[in-house]
């Protein structure tokens, strides 16, 4: 998948006669993304591996070295957002030279489906400054047009893709049970404190999330997650 990717990046620059430079960060991503991933969890925990992506990799190490090794005055991605800042940072200067520690606003995108502010709300404001957002003040459906238009018909016609980079199209708990071991544990029934089935482990159910229960009828939500009991809660829905 990532050589693939490559391929397209490569042909669209090739087509747009632009440059392309390949950096490595699969070390830094294992370091601050994925292990973090694991640890937490094992603790019980559902982080978002998108969030921590963007955290610590796109909008740090990234960021830091097109800034200080490519002499690079901004950044910008293929996100669904905007800022107060807009989408080119045609409003930094207005904005910085009348109020010079303004903090910049993370804006919702133009196109309300496809908006990823969520997954950058942990962007640190001396970054979000110099980054722009170009597609966030258009639809989805209206880039593919644009992208038609400009002669990337192959990547405008491309699947999109969905689920977490690294994981492919594996299921995500098959995916995590090949780095955190099975660790068998009780379904406790939130209304009657009674032991009601078995689980493969706390790290495989997140808070909120349906889950079939041997020998019950009626469909059986996440309530809460012990980590230290490894017993995990849940809740029916009274129907």
């Amino acid at each position: 998948m990532v050589e693939k990717d490559y391929d397209d990046a490569r042909w669209i620059c090739d087509k747009l006669e632009i440059s392309l430079i390949q950096i490595n960060f699969v070390k830094e991503y294992w370091n601050e993304v994925f292990s973090d991933l694991l640890e937490k969890y094992q603790n019980g925990y559902t982080p978002n591996p998108d969030i921590l992506c963007n955290k610590n990799i796109k909008f740090d190490k990234f960021f830091h070295l097109a800034r200080d090794k490519f002499q690079a005055d901004a950044i910008a991605t293929g996100h669904y957002a905007k800022t107060s800042f807009g989408p080119y940072l045609e409003n930094y200067e207005a904005n910085t030279s009348k109020y010079p520690i303004l903090n910049v606003r993370l804006l919702q995108a133009q196109d309300s489906n496809k908006d990823q502010t969520f997954f950058l709300g942990q962007i640190p404001q001396q970054t979000l400054r110099r980054c722009m957002f170009p597609l966030g003040n258009y639809l989805k459906n209206h880039v593919k047009v644009m992208a038609m238009q400009a002669g990337l018909c192959q990547i405008a016609r491309k699947k999109e893709s969905t689920g977490i980079c690294f994981v492919g199209k594996r299921e995500f708990q098959d995916f995590i049970s090949e780095y955190i071991a099975d660790k068998p544990g009780n379904y406790i029934d939130l209304d009657s404190g009674l032991q009601i089935g078995k689980h493969n482990g706390i790290h495989k159910r997140t808070i909120g999330q349906r889950c079939k229960i041997a020998g019950c009828l009626k469909p059986y939500y996440v309530f809460n997650k012990d980590q230290k009991s490894n017993t995990i809660t849940v809740v029916h829905d009274g129907k």
